[in-house]
């Protein structure tokens, strides 16, 4: 019993030897959501700990902030009346330990994402990508990592265009809107029409292709998702919250052909004739997922595939247009061939003037 209580009371004393440390990561981490205009008071910090279950005193809690200040570098001191504490953004905090290869993967992400994120999100993520590429361009083996993330470029498939420019804050009022299934007011314009014209709408998601950005959502009322692109916006008002529909996957909506024109609900059963060169890339990036193909006598490839029937199927096909053959379905077979020949009589209309 004796030595059962020794070991009581000194796993006591061991377990309150640590509370110090938790209490200043406690004030470190409210710290760090506090900015120049919104210092922490000795009194604010006092009441955040108390509600967190931390049982001191006010004095304690000033002695915890005037640490907090030693350690951390990004913690600064208003002398005003009343005095308090912040974090200085853009920090370099030394506190964050990252590897090189996680400093690499962050260095890529922002690179290559943080046109995703939302300014207010981003703003607390940059002493992160800050630390990241400290580790990269400091840390030891620079050479290796420095020359590694040079070495990586991501190349979209296809002619570029230049996409046409989105209101910084339109764009982060419509993630806030997604991140809190928050219903919002829009003023909208399509290209058919001259002003813009008020709807509601449930946002559900967003999508980037090619550069332009598609807000997928809902109208009010409506149970079906379409998008809106982000530079027709002009206006935009946060409303009430909506319920997130259970059954929504913004994956499964865009892979079903979202974003696409679809001209049937139903998927097809694409039979195709390709030059052994044009064929060649399709062996390995596969149409679909079940894929068959073979390599007929005469060196072309055959390829059979379950796909949507959509718009960008039809511009994909018409690229090949010179060394592919839609041999089935009938229906798309017989629509091809009516584009070639619309193709066709463009140039020859301009082959008839230029001769005239």
């Amino acid at each position: 019993m004796v030595a059962a209580s020794r070991k009581t009371a000194s796993g006591r004393n061991r377990e309150n030897s640590f509370e110090p440390v938790r209490r200043i990561l406690f004030l470190y981490a409210q710290l760090r959501r506090t900015t120049a205009g919104r210092k922490l008071t000795a009194q604010k910090a006092h009441q955040q700990m108390t509600s967190a279950g931390h049982e001191v005193s006010l004095r304690t809690v000033q002695r915890y902030l005037e640490m907090c200040e030693t350690f951390f570098a990004g913690v600064r001191r208003d002398e005003g009346n009343p005095m308090g504490w912040w974090w200085e953004e853009n920090t370099i905090d030394d506190s964050l330990h990252i590897s090189k290869e996680a400093a690499l993967a962050l260095c890529l992400a922002e690179a290559h994402l943080k046109h995703l994120i939302p300014s207010s999100e981003l703003k607390h993520l940059a002493p992160l990508f800050q630390q990241a590429k400290r580790t990269i361009e400091h840390g030891g083996q620079v050479n290796r990592y420095k020359r590694m993330l040079d070495r990586i470029w991501i190349m979209p498939r296809g002619l570029q265009l230049i996409p046409p420019r989105i209101s910084a804050l339109i764009f982060d009022d419509l993630m806030r809107a997604i991140l809190d299934s928050c219903e919002v007011t829009i003023h909208y314009r399509k290209p058919s029409e001259e002003t813009s014209r008020e709807r509601i709408i449930e946002p559900l998601g967003l999508v980037e292709r090619s550069g332009v950005y598609y807000v997928v959502a809902r109208e009010k009322y409506s149970s079906h998702a379409k998008n809106w692109a982000l530079h027709r916006i002009s206006k935009i008002k946060h409303n009430s919250q909506f319920a997130y529909p259970r059954d929504f996957n913004i994956g499964d909506w865009a892979n079903s052909g979202g974003l696409n024109k679809q001209f049937s609900p139903e998927k097809i059963e694409l039979v195709l004739r390709l030059s052994s060169d044009a064929g060649a890339h399709l062996l390995e990036s596969k149409v679909g997922h079940d894929q068959r193909s073979c390599v007929q006598s005469d060196g072309c490839i055959e390829l059979r595939s379950t796909v949507s029937n959509t718009v960008e199927l039809r511009w994909w096909l018409m690229s090949l247009a010179h060394e592919c053959e839609v041999v089935s379905p009938d229906s798309l077979r017989k629509e091809i061939h009516e584009m070639l020949q619309s193709a066709l009589r463009n140039y020859h209309k301009r082959s008839e003037r230029r001769a005239g």
